[in-house]
C-alpha cells in the first residue's frame, strides 16, 4: 500500500469534525500516558518504537483495516520508519509531520466575534490547551498573550493590514 504525511492542521480538522480514526503512537508509554492527541472518535495503540525495530509483524493484527491510521512519535523520524514498515505490510497509513512537536505548536484560529468595526480571533493551541486572542480594528491590532503566537501573529497582521 502506501504512506503519506498529515500535518497538524489536517489532524486537528479530523478531531474537530469528530472523524473516526486510529492513532498508533510509537512514543514511550509514559509520554503517551502524559499527553496525546485527544478526541471523541479516536482509538489508540501505544507501542514504543524500540519494540518495533525488528518489524511490525507482531502488531499488525492489532491495527484496524477499516479506519485511517496515523502513526505518531515525538518529532517525526520514528513514525516515518514505522509507517514505512506498515505500508510494506499492506496498510495505507499516514504519519504526523513534525510529530507531537508540531501538534504542540499548532494554532487553530477561530473567529469569535465580528461587527462593522472589529474582529476578534481566538487562537487555540490544541496540543497544549492554551488560548491567545487578537482584536483587529482597521489598521490596529491588540494581541493578548502573544508569546505562543509571534510568527502567526505577524503573518496574520501582514495579510489583514
Amino acid at each position: 500500500m502506501g504512506m503519506q504525511a498529515i500535518n497538524a492542521e489536517k489532524l486537528n480538522e479530523w478531531v474537530v469534525n469528530k472523524k473516526e480514526f486510529f492513532i498508533f503512537d510509537v512514543r514511550n508509554v509514559k509520554d503517551f500516558e502524559d499527553w496525546k492527541v485527544e478526541g471523541e472518535n479516536i482509538e489508540y495503540l501505544n507501542i514504543p518504537y524500540f519494540d518495533l525495530i525488528d518489524g511490525v509483524d507482531e502488531v499488525v493484527d492489532q491495527l484496524p483495516k477499516d479506519k485511517d491510521i496515523v502513526v505518531i512519535c515525538a518529532k517525526e523520524g520514528s513514525s516515518v520508519m514505522v509507517a514505512e514498515m506498515l505500508a510494506d505490510a499492506g496498510f495505507e497509513v499516514s504519519y504526523l509531520s513534525g510529530g507531537m512537536k508540531s501538534w504542540s505548536e499548532y494554532l487553530y484560529p477561530v473567529e469569535v466575534y465580528k461587527d462593522d468595526k472589529i474582529k476578534v480571533l481566538q487562537f487555540i493551541r490544541v496540543g497544549k490547551g492554551c488560548l491567545s486572542y487578537m482584536v483587529l480594528s482597521e489598521n490596529e491590532a491588540l494581541v493578548v498573550d502573544p508569546s505562543s503566537l509571534q510568527t502567526v501573529t505577524l503573518q496574520l497582521l501582514k495579510r489583514k493590514m
